[in-house]
């Protein structure tokens, strides 16, 4: 497991402790997330990362791999 992705599930794992979870996990029906939930989410990894994440991302959140992808992409971005 990546560094990226082990504290990305550390966040979700503080977020909804007991939840099992794994990269095909659906956000909203899965693990019963709603805007404000998604909302908290995406500020517990901006300040995991220590990045500023677009509130638009959310739209193109779906599952817990989609979240895994959007931050390794981004941080390869600002590695470049």
């Amino acid at each position: 497991m990546t560094d990226i992705k082990n504290r990305v599930y550390k966040v979700i794992r503080n977020r909804c402790p007991g939840e099992k979870f794994n990269s095909k996990t659906r956000i909203v029906e899965d693990l019963a997330m709603d805007s404000l939930s998604i909302l908290e989410l995406i500020m517990d990894l901006g300040d995991e990362f220590d990045m500023n994440i677009p509130d638009n991302v959310i739209d193109n959140v779906k599952t817990v791999g989609d979240i895994h992808r959007m931050l390794e992409e981004t941080a390869m971005e600002l590695a470049a």
